[in-house]
């Protein structure tokens, strides 16, 4: 299934550059936990703060990483062990070892938090525009069974949406004559979910299955996702299953 991704990574040589400058120009201010500069070596330590990271975080960001960017606590300690590098360095010719870590805390805990923020903004809004494509050849029915002779549902591929555990039983949610229906079969969701055609139902919560090939959109908002149907039915998305259902839907 093809999608268009509304949100794209916020992550730019831009962005690295202003973080850089902006950690330097705010020691340079405000000379938090009593950093002083009164001294050129001071000085130059403070100021080369800002290409070192600038170019740490580029690197870092070209590294394979699941997740985006910042990628957790791996990019965050290549950061930090880029900062104690360059504090090694400067500590052998003399400069000051104690100018030196305050700056490079500070550094880091605002690139931490720029980092964190990232990710919060990068939960608040995405959405993927899903577009149908043919349910597979011949386009046959799927014909779900329940535990009772006249639990059986037969469907067209692009008529179900999701089913869902619900106790013993399972709902098999679908569109009937264009609008949203549902059936209650007894069975396990993980049952139902093995009558289905191979390939067309992806689990994205440990109590539903949905057909991406139905689904009109993915979307996450504040934490929360979940997919859209027809109808506005929607099925959840646990954390757990968001990249591998996100993928499903890309692909």
């Amino acid at each position: 299934m093809s999608a268009a991704e509304t949100e794209t990574d916020n992550f730019t040589p831009r962005r690295a550059a202003v973080i850089a400058a902006g950690v330097t120009a705010f020691m340079l201010v405000f000379r938090p936990f009593g950093i002083t500069i009164d001294n050129p070596a001071a000085l130059f330590i403070i100021l080369g703060f800002a290409p070192l990271n600038f170019s740490a975080m580029i690197l870092t960001h070209m590294a394979p990483s699941r997740g985006g960017w910042p990628g957790g606590a791996a990019r965050i300690g290549a950061i930090s062990l880029a900062n104690i590098i360059y504090i090694s360095l400067l500590a052998g010719k003399n400069a000051s070892a104690t100018t030196s870590v305050k700056v490079a805390l500070v550094t880091l805990l605002v690139v931490a938090a720029v980092g964190l923020w990232n990710r919060e903004r990068s939960l608040r809004q995405e959405v993927l525009e899903l577009r149908a494509r043919p349910a597979g050849p011949g386009g046959d029915a799927i014909t779900l069974r329940g535990e009772g002779d006249k639990e059986i549902v037969r469907l067209a591929p692009q008529a179900l949406q999701y089913i869902r555990a619900n106790g013993n039983y399972v709902d098999v949610h679908f569109i009937k004559a264009g609008a949203p229906d549902s059936l209650l079969l007894r069975a396990t969701l993980t049952g139902i979910a093995a009558q289905a055609p191979e390939g067309s139902l992806t689990k994205v919560h440990r109590s539903y299955f949905v057909n991406l090939t139905a689904a009109h959109r993915l979307v996450r908002s504040g934490g929360k996702m979940h997919v859209e149907f027809e109808g506005g039915a929607r099925a959840p998305v646990s954390r757990a299953y968001y990249q591998s259902t996100r993928a499903a839907a890309l692909a």
